[in-house]
């Protein structure tokens, strides 16, 4: 994630600098654009059991989805237990794309 969070003055808390800039935090997929290296969506794939509401992983969830959203970086959440994945995707790159 510290490579995605160019700009650290859009962080609120220290809570959030201090996951944001942890080397162990980091999204699952990132799409680029190959040329610039900009970051166009992030994608992130979540075990059911492990991200359960009221976990400490669904904390740190709401968290990376908050950094995200302030960086101007789309975060695109698929569960692990089916949930129209393809779709999902296409529907966040079709905008990119046309």
């Amino acid at each position: 994630m510290r490579l995605l969070v160019r700009d650290t003055s859009l962080l609120n808390t220290p809570r959030e600098r201090q996951y944001a800039l942890n080397d162990f935090t980091h999204v699952d997929f990132l799409i680029f654009e190959t040329m610039s290296r900009r970051p166009i969506a992030a994608v992130e794939v979540d075990g059911w059991a492990f991200h359960r509401p009221g976990s400490v992983q669904a904390e740190r969830d709401a968290l990376k989805n908050d950094i995200c959203a302030r960086c101007g970086i789309p975060l695109l959440r698929f569960s692990t237990t089916g949930s129209r994945e393809k779709e999902g995707l296409l529907h966040l790159l079709k905008p990119l794309y046309t």
